[in-house]
């Protein structure tokens, strides 16, 4: 649909993004639209291509695909347009003489033969240059747009090629459409090889093959690996783009000539790695060498000098840990991991060492002050990181030329560290420092690539300690050892009065979700007085589905939180939300703390605390406030349900989860292990026991393809 008029009036504009919401002019009536745009001007007249979408709030709206700037045509338009601000060095006064002396022939002049604007009254040489310029530049953009447009880029999308390639921006895409991949996010192979197509690429050609590999590679990194088999690539690339088999062998010899992928001998088969992930695991096996190449000050106490009840094995363990360069504590919930770090700290404060305590969300890190009663922070924020908007590229302030000043870095949920994180921490910790590295193996491995904490482990290089005795503190906790009983194969213990781990029987998907609803709604508020919204987590293993995260949360949200209007179709007053992205530059404060700063994070949870018709304010977990536009509400989802591996990291009150059939391929002891553990207080499963059954006993393993501990093996000897 089509619709040209006049813009009134500018509802709404975020000036980080170009995102408008406009009330137009359409002669016999007025509309209302958003969308992204390059420039928008009041009085100005645009030809809009849009889709009408039905808000329950704000009634019909229109969403740009793409627009253009319908030129006028007679003087009195002209003289508005060259006045509206858009070109410099024109007012009002100077559009008037403009048009006074080309009169309907402006615009062709400015566009053809600028240099005669010289014959206007008050414009000299400098003047002239910055109309040249300015008009030059506006024209270019709408071009560069309306191209775009053509191609079938909605406005949003095109605006953002724009902004990457400026006056380039027609020869990039007509050069290579498949650099879009890489250079402007969320743009995939399938929408750039379609306009390939329509710029009429070769669809054999080596450009495309080498994008499709490239692509293929940044998709396993997604899903964990950091590499991936050379015949697996082979059958996926030729079945995925239909090339012929020789065709991708010679774009993969292409791209490892020109440096942009790695191709290598492995113990298994012919291994291949983006550039990326390749220097990501050299730079690790690089950064550990160079610390353990660093002398560390000796720590003047030990012994239990404090009043923590240690036993003799964490006696053990706190000595040998201070006394390496790089240590790993590992062992699941209850084994005394915490009261280790305690007595670390506390020694280090009385040897007068300095340290930093981390954690790589905000969750672990709030969890590990608390209990410590020490600052700590995440990863992130301990290494200053800045995010370019423009350029999509995350750097960090602390790095090898910036390291910190600590003595001592201590950091928590090492399970859920990606290789990239990881190696930028490495980077940034100074030689001499000591790395003390706490986490549980068996928990699910990070969401980025990478398997950190599995492969220091299994690369028997670094020295290490794993506890596995539950001690007398936690020893009640049906969880905790229904959790240690699942790794080991064993029977777990439900269904006893006063204890803190239920299993309720359901038979098929609908009595599992009737069952979820009255016991989340009505039994577990009831029957322990709490807020259901905040202290009860339903974790699932799927997204998708009636039992999937989204399809509880929706349930859920109604079931809740029902009332209220809804801003978007989707969010209420009150909801429970998550971030579900990583967002470097929203700005948040904490006004407990007279705290601000930058950055909410893929994970972290908070509660919806006010709504306008321009956004809504949501106040998270932590104490940070954070207020979002209409145009960054995607970044959140409903909260009440989560995917277990969304949980890592966190840990709730009471949870709930159902068991019903879920694909074999994600069926693995390391998911239940993980959902059980983010209890703290009471664990409910909902299903049928033989589907739990089927977690606990199950022989796969979250896997991934990475070689680092290989690469540690063959550099370093393996300690004792």
């Amino acid at each position: 649909m089509v619709l040209t008029g006049v813009v009134s009036s500018i509802i709404y504009h975020n000036n980080d993004n170009n995102f408008y919401i406009l009330a137009i002019d359409a002669g016999d009536r007025e509309v209302t639209i958003k969308g992204t745009f390059n420039q928008i001007d009041l009085e100005l007249c645009y030809e809009f291509h849009v889709v009408a979408k039905n808000h329950p709030v704000y009634g019909e709206q229109y969403e740009v695909e793409a627009y253009k700037l319908v030129m006028p045509t007679n003087s009195e338009k002209i003289v508005q347009f060259l006045a509206s601000g858009i070109f410099d060095g024109i007012g009002q006064v100077t559009a008037e003489r403009i048009v006074q002396k080309f009169g309907e022939d402006t615009l062709d002049v400015m566009r053809f033969n600028p240099e005669r604007l010289k014959e206007v009254k008050g414009i000299g040489r400098a003047t002239l240059a910055k109309i040249i310029t300015s008009f030059a530049t506006h024209l270019e953009a709408e071009e560069a747009l309306f191209f775009l447009n053509g191609l079938g880029l909605s406005a949003k999308m095109s605006f953002a090629i724009y902004e990457k390639y400026g006056q380039h921006t027609i020869s990039q895409v007509r050069n290579n459409p498949y650099n879009l991949i890489n250079d402007v996010r969320g743009l995939g192979f399938n929408r750039v090889d379609q306009l390939a197509e329509k710029l009429g690429f070769d669809q054999s050609g080596s450009q495309r093959t080498e994008a499709y590999i490239q692509y293929y590679l940044s998709l396993q990194s997604m899903r964990g690996h950091m590499y991936v088999m050379q015949d697996a690539l082979l059958s996926d690339v030729t079945y995925k783009i239909k090339a012929e088999q020789d065709v991708v062998l010679e774009a993969l010899e292409s791209l490892h000539i020109k440096g942009e992928i790695v191709v290598e001998t492995g113990a298994d088969a012919t291994r291949v790695y983006s550039r990326a992930m390749y220097d990501t695991e050299i730079g690790i096996v690089r950064e550990i060498a160079r610390l353990q190449s660093g002398q560390i000050d000796k720590i003047a106490f030990k012994n239990n000098f404090s009043d923590l009840d240690l036993t003799d094995e964490q006696q053990a363990v706190v000595d040998q840990g201070l006394d390496h360069v790089l240590f790993i504590l590992t062992g699941g919930p209850g084994t005394g991991k915490t009261t280790i770090l305690k007595e670390w700290v506390l020694r280090l404060e009385m040897s007068e060492l300095s340290y930093s305590l981390c954690a790589p969300t905000g969750r672990a890190a709030s969890r590990m002050e608390e209990v410590i009663g020490r600052p700590a922070s995440t990863i992130h924020r301990l290494l200053e990181y800045k995010y370019q908007e423009d350029t999509q590229f995350l750097f960090f302030n602390k790095n090898s030329e910036n390291p910190l000043l600590s003595d001592v870095v201590i950091v928590d949920e090492v399970s859920m560290i990606d290789a990239q994180l990881f190696l930028n921490l490495l980077l940034a910790i100074k030689t001499g420092s000591r790395v003390l590295l706490i986490g549980d193996v068996n928990q699910l491995p990070a969401v980025g690539p990478g398997n950190v904490l599995g492969d220091l482990i299994k690369s028997q290089v670094v020295d290490k300690a794993e506890l596995k005795r539950i001690h007398r503190q936690a020893a009640d906790s049906l969880i905790l050892n229904n959790a240690h009983a699942m790794l080991n194969g064993k029977e777990i213990i439900v269904n006893q009065k006063q204890r803190d781990f239920f299993f309720i029987k359901a038979t098929s998907n609908r009595l599992i979700l009737d069952e979820l609803l009255l016991l989340v709604s009505q039994r577990l508020p009831k029957f322990y007085d709490i807020d259901p919204i905040d202290s009860i987590t339903v974790l699932t293993p799927l997204k998708a589905g009636m039992l999937g995260a989204e399809g509880l949360n929706k349930t859920l949200q109604d079931a809740l939180n029902p009332s209220g209007e809804t801003l978007l179709g989707r969010f209420r007053i009150g909801d429970k939300v998550m971030q579900n992205r990583n967002n470097y530059n929203i700005k948040w404060h904490r006004a407990s703390a007279f705290d601000e700063g930058e950055g909410i994070f893929n994970g972290e949870i908070g509660r919806v605390e006010m709504m306008t018709d321009k956004g809504m304010l949501v106040n998270f977990s932590d104490g940070k406030r954070a207020v979002y536009s209409l145009d960054l509400l995607d970044d959140l989802v409903l909260a009440y349900a989560m995917t277990i591996h969304k949980s890592q990291g966190n840990e709730f009150d009471y949870v709930v989860i159902p068991m019903y059939h879920i694909p074999d391929i994600i069926k693995s002891n390391n998911l239940i292990y993980t959902a059980v553990t983010r209890a703290k207080k009471q664990l409910t499963l909902i299903g049928e026991y033989g589907r739990l059954n089927d977690l606990i006993h199950a022989k796969n393993k979250i896997r991934r393809h990475s070689s680092l501990a290989e690469r540690l093996s063959d550099v370093f000897e393996k300690v004792d």
